[in-house]
Parts: C-alpha cells; sequence; structure tokens
C-alpha cells in the first residue's frame, strides 16, 4: 500500500524539484493533506434512506469527486504531461485527472488510475483520496470497497480527520471490511475530538442507539449539541428530537421548534414534518 512521506522530507523533495526545473505550483504535502481535509469536509453530508444508520457511499464518493474538480489547478495538457512523465507527482495527479474528466483527451479511466496510482506512491494526498473513489465506484478498476477502505485508512492513520469519519462510516456499515461497531467509535471519536461535525453527529448517534458503546443520552445530547452548532443539519434535528421526548435532558418544546427549525431551513423533512406537527399540537 501507499506510504505518505513525512512532511518534511517531502516538501524538501519538491523545493528541490523546483529549483531545478522552474516548474511552479508544487505543493508541500502538509497543505495538500489540508486541503483534502477541508475538500472532503465541506461535501461529505448525510444522505438517509429508511434506516438512519446508513449512508449512500455512492453519492458521498459522487460528492468527493465533483469536490476535488473544483479544487485542482489545471494545466494545459502538453504542460502537464511533461510535468508528468519527469515524475512530478502533483502533475501526475493532474494529468491523471485530465484522462478522468476527458479534458483536452478522450476520458479513459483506466489511464486516468495509472497516474494517479503512481502521483498516490509518491505520497500526493489528493491522489490517494481519488483512488479511494475509484475503487469505490468501480472506475477504471473493479469495484473494491477494500481497496477504497485502504486508500482511506492511509489518510486516517496521518491525522485526516475526515478520512477517520470515513471509515467510522465504513465500519459501521461494514463497507469493505467487516461490521464492527467498536472500531467505528473510535474512529468517530477520533474524528470528533478534531472538532468534525459530521464525525460528531455519528459519534452522537452511537452513544443515543447504543452502539459500540454503552447507551448514553447526555453524551449523546454532548455530541449532537456540538455538531449543530456547526450547523449539521441531521445534529440539529436530532437534538430537536431529543429535547422534545425528554432524553437525556428536561423536555422543552422551546428548545425543540428552535433546533427543528435551524435544520428544517436547511430542508431536512424530518425536522419539516415535526415542526409542522409541534406548532399544530400547540
Amino acid at each position: 500500500m501507499f506510504r505518505i512521506k513525512n512532511k518534511a522530507e517531502k516538501y524538501k523533495d519538491e523545493l528541490k524539484n523546483r529549483s531545478k526545473t522552474g516548474i511552479k505550483n508544487h505543493r508541500g504535502f502538509g497543505f495538500v493533506l489540508g486541503a483534502v481535509a477541508v475538500i472532503i469536509g465541506l461535501i461529505f453530508i448525510y444522505i438517509f434512506s429508511n434506516n438512519e444508520d446508513r449512508r449512500d457511499c455512492e453519492i458521498i464518493l459522487s460528492m468527493v469527486e465533483e469536490s476535488l474538480e473544483k479544487s485542482k489547478n489545471p494545466e494545459t495538457f502538453e504542460v502537464c504531461k511533461r510535468s508528468a512523465e519527469q515524475g512530478f507527482a502533483k502533475a501526475q495527479y493532474n494529468f491523471g485527472w485530465m484522462y478522468y474528466k476527458g479534458l483536452e483527451v478522450e476520458q479513459n479511466y483506466k489511464e486516468a488510475f495509472g497516474w494517479f496510482q503512481r502521483s498516490a506512491e509518491q505520497g500526493d494526498a489528493q491522489a490517494l483520496c481519488i483512488l479511494g473513489v475509484m475503487h469505490g465506484k468501480g472506475l477504471g478498476v473493479e469495484q473494491n470497497y477494500e481497496e477504497a477502505f485502504k486508500c482511506f485508512k492511509e489518510l486516517a492513520k496521518e491525522g485526516d480527520k475526515v478520512a477517520q469519519c470515513v471509515l467510522g462510516l465504513m465500519y459501521h456499515n461494514g463497507l469493505g471490511v467487516e461490521q464492527n461497531y467498536e472500531k467505528a467509535l473510535d474512529w468517530y471519536r477520533k474524528s470528533a475530538r478534531q472538532g468534525f461535525a459530521q464525525a460528531q453527529y455519528s459519534l452522537g448517534l452511537m452513544y443515543c442507539k447504543g452502539k459500540g458503546v454503552k447507551q448514553n443520552y447526555e453524551k449523546a445530547l454532548d455530541w449532537y449539541r456540538k455538531s449543530a452548532k456547526q450547523g449539521d443539519t441531521q445534529a440539529q434535528y436530532s437534538l430537536g428530537l431529543m429535547y422534545c421526548k425528554g432524553e437525556g435532558i428536561k423536555q422543552d418544546y422551546k428548545e425543540a421548534i428552535n433546533w427543528y427549525k435551524k435544520s428544517a431551513e436547511q430542508g431536512h423533512p424530518g425536522a419539516k414534518t415535526a415542526l409542522t406537527k409541534i406548532l399544530e399540537s400547540k
């Protein structure tokens, strides 16, 4: 599996490469890895089916892909090709992206996968991320959640709070790995402690449902609140629900309405229904 270079070593190598070739726009590892966290964080939203514990992995992967497209720094095909063939990791990623999206060249997922793989082998975090997407969606390679899991795990081990949340999600739902609530809880907790709202919500859900941990409404409420204050619509709805039912806290319809409204304003269907019912009952 790929290994991400030490930050200082990676940045030193790229500075050396830039001084030799004059090629611009190469980034240090720390910036790239941080960017990946922001990238996925902006689009890692929850898609709920009838079972609220499930997330639609296919849609999440598509959103990761969409956000990576917005973050890239495109060059012309020939310039990018020359840089990629010279072995520059970021150029290899950009060149792979051209094949991936069919930019100035016929779309070719297999060719894209090869260039992303070369880039990831040099430690490019964005390339590793898109490889996880391709494995998960079966683009240019046979669909394989196990391989997708490995890609995201590499990022998670480096402390990426979003990748940590993704691992929690995969353990939670048994995607690419045997379902394990305890491990899901562990990865959610790592991410949540770094302030990632979706992980905070998921951790609250585990405490609320008693999955991987003893049921504890007070702790569920605490994590829901942390997430809700950051604007997570599902956490806002869940917080309103707990105030409405008096779970983990004294029943308070005023607070329930407050959080239902915040969630409903973001389009949460359950919050809209709950808000209508509670207002009609008054």
